[in-house]
């Protein structure tokens, strides 16, 4: 075992949401970190302690609403070497969806995180704050212990709970969950969200953030084959691009296939990228796979991503955008016209060396040999002729 996650949380389970300090969303997460790494990042934490909170405890709610201030100690605390695993809950929308009673919303919850952390992380510790919300931590431990005892895989000592005043990495996870929360949680929403979770993003630590519910969090307009104003068309396309992501993920999320489950969460980062201010930018390849392989069981390389992963999620109608600098869903009217144009480069000097080819040799043999006259072939003649 050499991965840790130091495991936090934010929010609360209550259902009145006029209420005062009820929260909107509930979020969990951590930093995950190698056993190598511990020391250092432990170093770190020192010093950034001693900098910013007088030598006390690093704390998210000390930090409050000075932004600036996060922003500074965010900065540094991505020096570490490590890894941010988060999961975010829309109360609002679970509850609404029947789980309205604290039982059911910690029992879904427990299923749901074991899902999002052990599926990719088979052999990892879990490291939680004492002083969190125990019936959710303590509920989650039982959870492993009793769905996995019979398989030998964990012991009790895989989850343990700790003090983070003695504790310096559950301070970094109450940190960076506290700051994810500045951009999800409507109680604490910050003007500066968006720029906390771009520094997340470009750290490249941040994997894709798993959000639940997973689909219908996000409302579509009615789709309909009409000409739109070209004020409208791009928002149109967008739409049409996250449908058909969302409609891949929920029919195969429960394909166990290991190829299929790494399918799924390329399309699930892209989702991610695509609804948290990274629409019209590509995300690298080498990004992508390294982060798909952090976050998934199976292992793919950088040449198998494109055939193997892009290649199928484009034949299941998910629209993808390439070019040199990597891949993203198609956003707007212009990355249509690219991805058409792109393949064009490749298409149209094919077809003329077919043609070519074929002509050349009907002409030496006298019509006798037609290269694409097999009837597997019409649709080039087709093509050819028009």
């Amino acid at each position: 075992m050499n991965q840790v996650c130091y495991f936090d949380e934010s929010g609360n389970s209550g259902l009145d949401f006029l209420k005062s300090g009820n929260s909107s969303h509930f979020i969990l997460g951590g930093v995950i970190v190698k056993d190598s790494d511990c020391e250092s990042l432990q170093a770190l934490r020192e010093k950034i302690s001693a900098k910013y909170f007088s030598g006390n405890e690093i704390k998210s709610s000390n930090v409050g609403k000075d932004d600036e201030r996060r922003l500074r100690i965010l900065s540094e605390l991505l020096e570490g070497n490590y890894l941010i695993h988060s999961m975010v809950f829309n109360k609002k929308l679970i509850f609404g969806n029947g789980l309205k009673y604290k039982k059911s919303f910690y029992k879904y919850l427990n299923k749901l995180a074991y899902r999002g952390l052990y599926t990719a992380f088979p052999d990892i510790k879990i490291v939680a704050d004492q002083h969190g919300s125990k019936e959710f931590m303590k509920g989650f431990s039982t959870y492993i212990e009793k769905n996995y005892k019979s398989q030998d895989l964990f012991s009790k000592t895989d989850f343990i709970f700790e003090d983070s005043k003695h504790n310096s990495l559950i301070q970094i996870a109450d940190f960076i969950i506290g700051t994810i929360a500045r951009y999800y949680e409507e109680t604490v929403r910050s003007k500066k969200g968006q720029e906390f979770i771009d520094i997340l993003i470009s750290s490249g630590k941040l994997l894709p953030i798993r959000t639940w519910p997973e689909v219908s969090d996000r409302t579509y307009e009615p789709f309909k084959e009409v000409l739109f104003e070209t004020s409208k068309i791009d928002e149109k396309v967008f739409q049409i691009s996250l449908r058909n992501a969302d409609l891949f993920i929920s029919e195969n999320v429960k394909n166990y296939d290991e190829l299929v489950q790494v399918q799924v969460a390329t399309c699930r980062a892209l989702v991610f990228y695509a609804t948290t201010g990274k629409r019209f930018k590509h995300i690298l390849r080498a990004r992508l796979v390294e982060q798909i392989n952090a976050g998934n069981r199976k292992r793919i390389t950088d040449k198998q991503f494109g055939r193997s992963i892009i290649g199928p999620l484009r034949d299941a109608n998910v629209l993808i955008s390439s070019n040199m600098d990597g891949y993203k869903l198609i956003a707007c009217e212009s990355d249509l016209r690219e991805f058409i144009g792109y393949f064009d480069h490749f298409i149209r000097p094919m077809l003329k060396r077919i043609k070519s080819y074929r002509e050349t040799i009907l002409y030496a043999t006298e019509n006798k040999i037609d290269i694409i006259g097999d009837k597997q072939y019409d649709y080039l003649k087709r093509i050819l002729e028009m």
